[in-house]
């Protein structure tokens, strides 16, 4: 036990002071650990305890004796005194005896010039849209002119074979001079098919490579295989094509290209190639895509001389001009069916007409 004297008074005296004051701050330290100043604790994350305290316990401590606070709806009589003794403007010709009633069917307030405004403002608006999204201002411009030039010896081989294929199968029927001779454009043809479909497989196996360099770079993280396995796929879909036919293997790389579009366009959505990137590969898969379907109508419209076999456009007009002839032999089939079927039923009939007189005989 701990005997009061003299010298040990000051201690005691500040124990209590000390007690007395953590016993008045004990209803405020209560009343935080249950609500803070947003909500209730039990709907917060475990946190430390003490840091819940300090937000509520400091402002209820500061202002629980703090006096002279200025309201903040304080009124200003003299402001309100001014506002009352002054008079309303009135404005007679603004009021007629239909100004403030509204009709039951009435057209819209807004003229038809602001709508129409409006109607344009949201088509330049979404023409904007469309020209942001194509926009390849963000694309590096060594990048957008080497890959818009990789594009020119697919468009050029593709007007090439437009070209020559129209002449092979319009030449010696008009005996136009703007074409080459039948043989010539044949012997080009022959040379610029093979051209197109190589320079097709080095364009697949270049693509195929920048995820090889984009896993080097380990842009947004490393993937391991599945960037590796891109680059090795192309390639090996790529270059069998050219020991294939020309139509085969021009829809082969049509497929390689828009197929390796969507892995690209989901590579930049997941952040592992530039933002950039999946715009510049769909206007680049655009014109090649379009370069090989022109490249395939031509090819369907030509005719070798001395191969004997008719294009497709002719096998197509022997269709439509058989179609006729079929349409009367089903006809006729028809008729035949329909006259048949009828003297069965007058056979039918006469029979059961004799069974009605043996009937009544009998």
């Amino acid at each position: 036990m701990i005997r009061t004297t003299a010298a040990t008074r000051p201690i005691s005296r500040g124990l209590a002071n000390v007690i007395s004051a953590r016993a008045g701050y004990g209803p405020a330290i209560r009343k935080a650990s249950v609500t803070t100043q947003f909500h209730s604790l039990a709907a917060k994350r475990p946190q430390a305890p003490f840091p819940q305290f300090r937000p509520v316990l400091i402002p209820q401590l500061r202002y629980a004796t703090k006096t002279g606070v200025p309201k903040y709806d304080k009124i200003d009589l003299e402001e309100e005194s001014k506002l009352a003794r002054a008079k309303l403007k009135s404005y007679p010709e603004a009021v007629t005896t239909d100004s403030s009633v509204r009709q039951v069917f009435e057209s819209s307030e807004i003229p038809i010039e602001e709508e129409d405004n409006e109607v344009l403002r949201g088509v330049k608006e979404d023409l904007h849209t469309i020209k942001d999204s194509f926009d390849l201002k963000e694309v590096p411009r060594e990048s957008y002119y080497l890959g818009a030039a990789g594009t020119l010896p697919y468009m050029a081989t593709s007007l090439a074979t437009l070209y020559l294929s129209y002449g092979i199968n319009h030449a010696p029927k008009t005996g136009s001079t703007l074409f080459f001779p039948l043989e010539t454009a044949q012997h080009y043809l022959s040379i610029i098919e093979p051209i197109q479909i190589g320079w097709g497989a080095v364009i697949l196996s270049f693509l195929g490579a920048i995820h090889w360099g984009l896993e080097y770079a380990k842009y947004g993280g490393p993937q391991g295989y599945y960037r590796y396995a891109i680059g090795c796929a192309m390639p090996a879909i790529a270059w069998p094509t050219i020991l294939m036919p020309l139509e085969p293997a021009l829809i082969t790389q049509f497929l390689a290209f828009t197929g390796l579009y969507f892995v690209d366009a989901r590579q930049g959505v997941r952040g592992f190639a530039p933002s950039w990137y999946p715009t510049y590969r769909f206007v680049l898969t655009f014109i090649v895509g379009i370069s090989i379907v022109a490249s395939l109508i031509g090819r369907g419209q030509v005719q070798f001389v001395g191969s004997g076999q008719p294009t497709r456009a002719e096998k197509l007009r022997e269709l439509s001009e058989m179609q006729p002839e079929a349409r009367k032999e089903e006809e006729e089939v028809k008729q035949q069916r329909r006259a048949a079927e009828a003297a069965e039923a007058a056979e039918e009939e006469k029979k059961n007409e004799s069974k009605k007189d043996d009937k009544e005989k009998k």
